[in-house]
């Protein structure tokens, strides 16, 4: 039986490349893309994920935001928001 290792830092770093080449792309037309995204409730893990998200994203002049909802936010309101 053989097993296949996949080391995340060279797929992370190949996707970067990609990204940040297609986001040169779009400013070139214009076009500056942002990340929005919404978190819910304050699990710490969340947190550290989506920071290092927005951080990436600043880090190649786009626009990030973060938008924060209690936990027990309703649909209707989550809809809203989306």
């Amino acid at each position: 039986m053989s097993s296949n290792l996949l080391l995340g830092k060279p797929v992370a770093e190949k996707h970067y490349s990609v990204m940040k080449k297609r986001i040169l792309e779009l400013k070139n037309k214009g076009i500056v893309p942002k990340l929005v995204v919404i978190l819910i409730g304050n699990n710490p893990a969340s947190r550290i994920y989506v920071n290092s998200k927005a951080k990436m994203f600043k880090n190649l002049n786009c626009l990030s935001e973060i938008k924060k909802l209690n936990k027990d936010v309703s649909k209707n309101n989550l809809l809203k928001l989306i």
